[in-house]
């Protein structure tokens, strides 16, 4: 299996050695009126890039084989195991235009490199199923996970399900993972940009004020792979119970913990890091002590965006599911479904020990996806069934949330800056299906999503922590009311 991606160039990027010899003959004046004859048109167009950029390929071949066999009976039914092995090679590969190779495109922000790489990943495998009593099971798994580049790991889970009655089901897991950090985030290429505007150096903006280098600017950064990357290692643990009073009805909670080290994330995002110098200064480099700024450490020449270890993540929630089919009538039959989570918890340990609750808010320090902890999120869909007809119509609902501040002050409000609140977020789609043809195997669907063309709220994450200027495309959907007609058909 591989994935290929590739960035082409339509309209063109100047080449500075070539762009640069052009301004210096006088033929182009940017910057004032300049007789474009064709023959410095002809030339200008000689000086642009176009094609591919860059290309990426990731792969994964492998192998895995499986036994399982039932051995003795037990009280509750066989005792079942089931063995397996697992191979497998992985690579990833970057090819660079020799342009951009050597950082001769003005419109990439530097050069990045060619990259190659691939590891090897051996895996073994067991499970087994205890029915101990007709009302008890367990069931036992362990893994081993050997990395040729990151090293290995055994992880553990047991599993337990009690039914002493048939309307009343407990259930509850504990146990341990283990995620490599993929060659991507490993061997991404690094490259340079800027944060975004309005950042200002807490060590030096108050000296040199109103001096635009230090002030409400941007600062140079580095994005890309870490090759230094660990992996993580989580502990996870549900205890839960589902009843069902009755064959059409059943309500299920489940509790859950997950703790996660060796947190992996996308690099910190520039505006935590410049807010919290003692936590985060280790990924600022300065120049030399400059005399615009007498007593304070050097000007800021770049913010290390790569991606990081963090420390440990502590998440704890609820998830609630719920359905309950009505009994059929003339109109039809109908069924509503409810399924939620709530988070109780969320909280990260930083680089240097300390604890920060990001439970419904928006990660102050994740520079990237991911970076919304919304409270509360459910479905509750009612649906509708008469003959070939379904019709469901579903309302999706996420909790609004404590957005990040603003990078530009408000003067008429500089507390709706820092103190902006992202309103609730709820959409309703419509989905209606047809299957009374002939065949019998011909399925029409017609979906309305966003049935009342709700826009995204407005935060301030977008912008920052994403391209996405006024929304947050991890947390609200940009596309408005939009239609969707499929068709499927089984053959027999």
């Amino acid at each position: 299996m591989e994935t290929r991606l590739s960035e082409k160039v339509n309209n063109g990027y100047p080449i500075l050695t070539k762009i640069l010899p052009l301004l210096n003959s006088g033929q182009i004046n940017p910057f004032g009126p300049s007789t474009l004859t064709p023959a410095a048109e002809a030339a200008a167009e000689t000086t642009q890039f176009r094609g591919e950029a860059w290309s990426t390929k990731t792969s994964v071949d492998g192998l895995q084989a499986k036994v399982a066999h039932d051995f003795m009976r037990m009280a509750g039914g066989p005792l079942a195991v089931a063995l397996g092995v697992e191979a497998r090679r992985e690579g990833f590969k970057v090819e660079v235009a020799p342009e951009i190779e050597t950082g001769d495109v003005s419109g990439y922000g530097g050069n990045f490199l060619p990259v190659s790489k691939s590891r090897r990943v051996g895996a073994m495998f067991g499970e087994v199923n205890l029915p101990l009593l007709k009302t008890l099971e367990l069931t036992a798994a362990a893994r081993y996970d050997d990395y040729s580049d990151v090293g290995n790991k055994v992880s553990p889970i047991l599993r337990a399900r009690f039914q002493p009655v048939r309307q009343v089901m407990l259930r509850g897991t504990i146990g341990k993972g283990f995620r490599a950090p993929g060659l991507t985030e490993l061997y991404q290429p690094q490259t340079t940009g800027v944060s975004a505007p309005g950042l200002n150096d807490p060590l030096r903006c108050p000296t040199t004020t109103p001096s635009p280098i230090d002030c409400n600017t941007q600062f140079p950064i580095t994005l890309g792979g870490n090759n230094a990357l660990k992996p993580e290692e989580s502990l996870n643990r549900t205890v839960g119970i589902v009843l069902e009073p009755t064959t059409n009805m059943s309500f299920g909670v489940d509790l859950w913990s997950v703790d996660v080290r060796n947190t992996i994330v996308f690099g910190v995002t520039p505006a935590a890091i410049l807010a919290d110098p003692a936590r985060f200064g280790f990924l600022v480099t300065r120049g030399a002590p400059d005399a615009a700024c007498p007593g304070c450490p050097g000007p800021i020449v770049n913010i290390d965006q790569r991606n990081l270890n963090l420390g440990e993540t502590k998440v704890r929630g609820v998830d609630v599911d719920a359905r309950w089919r009505f009994p059929s009538t003339n109109i039809g039959a109908f069924t509503l479904s409810f399924n939620g989570t709530y988070i109780d918890k969320y909280e990260f340990q930083s680089v240097d020990g300390t604890w920060q609750s990001i439970n419904g808010m928006v990660s102050p320090i994740v520079n990237g996806a991911g970076g919304v902890i919304p409270r509360w999120r459910h479905f509750l869909s009612l649906g509708w069934r008469r003959n070939a007809w379904d019709v469901t119509l579903m309302q999706q609902y996420q909790r609004g949330y404590q957005d990040i501040p603003g990078t530009f002050e408000d003067t008429t409000d500089p507390t709706a800056t820092l103190n902006h609140h992202v309103g609730d977020y709820t959409l309703y789609h419509l989905y209606t299906s047809y299957t009374g043809f002939y065949s019998k195997n011909l399925k029409l669907t017609f979906a309305i999503r966003n049935l009342f063309d709700t826009a995204p709220p407005y935060t301030n994450a977008g912008g920052q922590n994403y391209f996405q200027s006024g929304y947050d495309p991890g947390y609200a959907d940009p596309r408005l009311r939009s239609f969707i007609l499929t068709a499927t058909y089984k053959f027999k």
